[in-house]
């Protein structure tokens, strides 16, 4: 608000030229300019500062209207100013309304340590996120596995109507569920069916083709015997 146009319009002050430096009314007027820019303007960008008025009143003024949520882009945004051994100056100005300063101000933080509690607050919930996005990729790859082996069990024809229904609801609500809830329901309501099937299907399998030699077996040599 009133603030940053203070701040914009002491940096727009006409400031007299060397060649004058009384200011005097029938001298010229120089201006500094400025450079609006988006947040992909405060990494690796150099504002080349060349006019020494400018270096004496303070060098190039960066203006930063959010914090950011890493320390580095932070430091990023800073090092914009008082670079190639100029001097210069960078000044913080916040929206009061923001959910997020009014919780640091809640806790009686106040003037410059706001910037130190603001970027502490969002080193927090960025780990917040990755934890969540740790967990994410843990569920996915346990879930690929299990597809595998579900789709294998399937092509086999060893799973009921109600262990593919199993499935279904596991992956619609594995999102929710860590990697051990994900293991556990399936060996409760998959696994443990599917393979005592797979097993007693190769059992039947196996006694019928024993029993079948067995009694061709028997049969030879009772016909040999009778001969």
């Amino acid at each position: 608000g009133g603030e940053l146009v203070r701040r914009v319009e002491l940096a727009t002050k006409a400031v007299p030229l060397l060649a004058d430096s009384a200011g005097s009314a029938g001298g010229r007027a120089k201006f500094w300019p400025i450079s609006v820019s988006a947040p992909e303007g405060g990494r690796g960008h150099d504002y080349r500062v060349t006019d020494a008025q400018i270096d004496k009143h303070g060098g190039l003024l960066v203006i930063i209207t959010f914090v950011p949520l890493s320390i580095r882009d932070w430091m990023q945004f800073t090092g914009r100013t008082a670079r190639q051994d100029r001097r210069g100056q960078y000044a913080v100005i916040l929206d009061g309304s923001s959910s997020a300063l009014q919780e640091i101000r809640r806790k009686g933080v106040m003037g410059e340590e706001l910037v130190d509690a603001l970027l502490t607050s969002m080193d927090e919930k960025k780990a917040s996120v990755l934890d969540h996005y740790t967990n994410v990729v843990a569920t996915s790859t346990i879930m690929q596995e299990l597809s595998a082996k579900f789709w294998r069990l399937k092509g086999e024809g060893a799973l009921t109507p109600a262990q593919v229904r199993s499935w279904i609801m596991l992956v619609d609500d594995h999102v929710d569920k860590t990697v051990n809830e994900i293991q556990s329901y399936w060996d409760s309501n998959i696994q443990p069916a599917s393979a005592s099937m797979v097993t007693a299907s190769l059992g039947r399998r196996s006694m019928s083709s024993l029993g079948r030699q067995s009694i061709s077996s028997l049969g030879r040599k009772s016909i040999s015997g009778s001969a």
